[in-house]
């Protein structure tokens, strides 16, 4: 599984979180603090399940799109996923697809910091930390240090290989061509050589108690 994954979509997101499809610069207090609540509540389980199948001293290495951030506000590690939602509101304008299925969807996904998860894993109580680590994974992936040239196309296929089952199992493969369209040309604008985006990916290393 990947951890950012949350195992279901906050009780009562939905109606509190019209427009945006996850953790969004607009997004109500309560709706950040149900996304960081589910986060918790499910890395706990993990762990927990974890540590029937480790023997004492036992080490797991983890991997996981987190937040460069200290609490759960939302900040550049979501926008990648904010444009799809603008892309999807382009769609609505335009008649195809109805406000009312934008409203109701919503992505199981959240960006935790080092913070949360040290707290959670102290809290917990089956495994000590041993090392945690940070990768900086460029959205842009193919990209190479001296290379200031953006591919958006790059960009919207990656987050086309994520979200393209979930938008067609609620909105329907017609419109995800035009949707991903949109996006190319909306991520742009947020991507420049002076102002790269990056997966803030801790890499963590626990051994069982």
């Amino acid at each position: 599984m990947r951890l950012s994954d949350l195992w279901k979509v906050p009780e009562g997101v939905g109606s509190n979180n019209k427009e945006n499809i996850c953790i969004a610069t607009n997004s109500p207090p309560q709706v950040i603090q149900a996304y960081a609540n589910q986060f918790h509540s499910d890395f706990s389980t993990f762990l927990g399940l974890r540590a029937e199948e480790i023997k004492s001293g036992g080490r797991m290495v983890l991997a996981f799109i987190g937040s460069g951030f200290t609490d759960s506000s939302p900040k550049d590690d979501h926008i990648p996923f904010q444009v799809i939602a603008e892309a999807l509101s382009d769609m609505v304008a335009k008649g195809r697809v109805k406000k009312e299925d934008l409203y109701s969807f919503n992505m199981s996904f959240y960006t935790p910091s080092l913070q949360e998860v040290e707290a959670i894993i102290g809290g917990e109580g089956s495994f000590n930390l041993d090392k945690m680590e940070v990768i900086m994974v460029p959205w842009d992936g193919h990209k190479e240090d001296d290379d200031n040239v953006f591919d958006e196309k790059i960009v919207a296929d990656c987050i086309r290989a994520i979200m393209e089952p979930m938008l067609v199992f609620h909105f329907g493969k017609s419109i995800i061509d035009d949707v991903f369209d949109i996006y190319a040309k909306k991520i742009r604008k947020y991507f420049s050589k002076e102002r790269s985006f990056y997966n803030f990916t801790p890499v963590i290393s626990l051994y069982k108690k």
